[in-house]
């Protein structure tokens, strides 16, 4: 079979599907316009993240603040975004929980989108007449808008859809949104130079008011949906707490697995963005050269996507169920990785960075979002919403503020840490896959009920083994790769000589401290307690002896937390 010869096989199946459901027709028609919207202003985004220019981005009493301070505000402008975005985010949740428990989906819906719109309407205006520090504020709505909006978009979805019909049908959504995906970098490139980037607010403006009357329409089939199977009404408010979401991904293993793999997923493509965002920083100065670089990649991601969603994702979710949706990508990725600590060229980050975000769209998001379908409202709403807002831009923080820190040793460090977030996804991965099949032999339950008499000291353990196992992938990368520099020499107090008379010692004992680590994270994923204990038993020997044979700062830096761990692990019942 050729390749002209698949591809049309597989639109023939999708005008199929769409002539089976006539839901079908106005949600892929909902995604594409929504992800057009938002691609016509990913770019911009890009460009200003990465623009040379800082009162493009930032607001001048910000930069006076930083330079009265002695701080390079542009060394920090990732790193800065981030942070300041998850705060955001942690103010923006509890509202949002509020809306979707105190009114019902026909207000909360509207309510989003017209949010969004109204506010592009105001970058219009920042935009055509230069305010300073329009960058800063545009990042920021736009990557709460990407996560909400699209949030938002695939909770309604699991309204609308049985699990039976999200498995053959969200292949092609998820194309129908790519093909959006497609067009919006092209109206970008085509539109920037010519009309400029205030112009292109309100073209994004427009693909949302479609957005609002598919909206109107799928509501329909939602409320007939919910009617059949005698399922509790979204007509009505959800009620709860505004913190609902939250609560649910602490109390439920399955929402904590789906927490977890999304935190390293994202973890793995903030460290690759940034290293991107760097070498167009050296590369280009204009903002408007730069936005078209950064559509030529998403051209590129999305044409990578299609392929995928109509020639595999719908075979691969209806035949083989999630597993192979979830851990390719994974498996990807840590060979992309791979090649990339051993040779980081401009143009192999590029390609890896394509890889990484098509597979996460065309496999890795609809196999998350089937599991939505089988689930209530309140996870749904709430916490699929805290997951794909908190914790994703948790992470963002987290592995940007990593990011700048690696980077400080040359992107081969900054590789091979992404290689361990990436191997760390894919075992989330496979704890996801065995609390779902769990969850379907109704196992669920009774695990939840074990576990929710004992929870914050169960928190508490699996938090203090975490930062064991942690610092010794800490104690790892400082014997054998840092051993003889700067700050290895500083850790240890040696002299450089010293250092290079013991590197291949210490590089052994780096590889010990990394296989402690390793049975530690292997306990904690596999569920083994006399594995975990075993470990820790094992830290607490070798931090005591370091302490009598070496320096008595040991025990407090190895011995003490994995102490602590093992009495926490105690206190939590059978």
């Amino acid at each position: 079979m050729t390749a002209a010869t698949g591809t049309g096989t597989a639109a023939g199946g999708m005008l199929s599907a769409w002539r089976r459901s006539p839901p079908l027709i106005w949600a892929s028609l909902y995604f594409f316009c929504l992800l057009s919207g938002y691609y016509v202003l990913r770019p911009v985004r890009e460009a200003m993240a990465a623009s040379s220019d800082l009162q493009t981005v930032f607001p001048l009493p910000l930069i006076e603040w930083f330079a009265g301070h002695g701080i390079a505000l542009q060394d920090f402008v990732l790193q800065f975004l981030f942070t300041c975005v998850f705060f955001i985010m942690l103010v923006l949740q509890p509202l949002y929980g509020a809306l979707v428990s105190r009114y019902p989906r026909r207000v909360f819906l509207p309510v989003v989108y017209g949010f969004f719109i109204v506010t592009l309407l105001g970058f219009y205006v920042m935009f055509d007449t230069g305010v300073p520090g329009r960058g800063m504020a545009f990042f920021f709505w736009i990557t709460v808008f990407n996560l909400f909006a699209v949030a938002v978009f695939w909770s309604f979805m699991a309204d609308v859809f049985s699990n039976v019909e999200a498995r053959a049908y969200y292949g092609y959504l998820g194309a129908a949104g790519t093909i959006g995906a497609f067009l919006g970098p092209i109206i970008t490139s085509a539109l920037v130079q010519r009309v400029g980037i205030a112009n292109l607010m309100l073209v994004s403006a427009g693909f949302l008011l479609i957005c609002l009357g598919c909206i109107w329409r799928l509501r329909l089939w939602a409320v007939a949906r919910e009617q059949e199977r005698e399922l509790v009404s979204g007509e009505t408010p959800m009620g709860g707490s505004v913190f609902d979401g939250l609560k649910l991904i602490v109390r439920e293993p399955m929402l904590r697995w789906l927490a977890l793999m999304v935190l390293f997923g994202v973890g793995v493509g903030t460290m690759l963005y940034n290293e991107q965002a760097s070498i167009v920083r050296r590369l280009y100065t204009d903002p408007a050269a730069s936005t078209a670089f950064f559509s030529r990649v998403d051209l590129a991601v999305n044409a990578l996507t299609l392929v995928i969603q109509l020639g595999a994702t719908r075979w691969l979710l209806s035949r083989y169920g999630i597993a192979p949706a979830l851990l390719i990508p994974g498996v990807a990725i840590i060979i992309g990785f791979s090649i990339l600590a051993a040779s980081p060229l401009p143009l192999m980050v590029a390609m890896v960075q394509v890889m990484t975000r098509a597979s996460e769209f065309s496999l890795a998001k609809p196999a998350r979002e089937t599991i939505y379908t089988r689930v209530d409202r309140q996870w749904r709403y709430k916490a699929g919403a805290a997951i794909d807002t908190v914790v994703y831009r948790g992470a963002d923080l987290t592995f940007a503020w990593l990011h700048k820190g690696l980077s400080l040793f040359g992107s081969h460090i900054v590789f091979l840490g992404g290689l361990v977030v990436a191997g760390a996804m894919t075992v989330a991965a496979l704890g996801l896959l065995r609390e779902e099949r769990s969850c379907r032999a109704s196992a669920r339950s009774k695990l939840s009920a074990l576990r929710s008499g004992s929870l914050p000291m169960y928190w508490i353990a699996l938090s203090l083994t975490l930062l064991v196992a942690l610092l010794h992938v800490y104690f790892l990368v400082l014997e054998m790769f840092l051993w003889t520099k700067p700050l290895g020499l500083k850790t240890f107090r040696n002299s450089p000589e010293k250092a290079q008379a013991t590197r291949v010692l210490a590089a052994n004992q780096g590889l010990y401290n990394g296989f402690l680590a390793a049975g530690l994270f292997w306990g904690l994923f596999d569920h083994l307690p006399m594995l975990v204990n075993f470990m820790l038993g094992c830290v607490i020997v070798a931090g005591c002896y370091g302490a009598y044979s070496v320096n008595k700062r040991i025990f407090f830096i190895q011995a003490v937390p994995a102490i602590l761990a093992v009495a926490a692990w105690w206190m939590v019942p059978a």
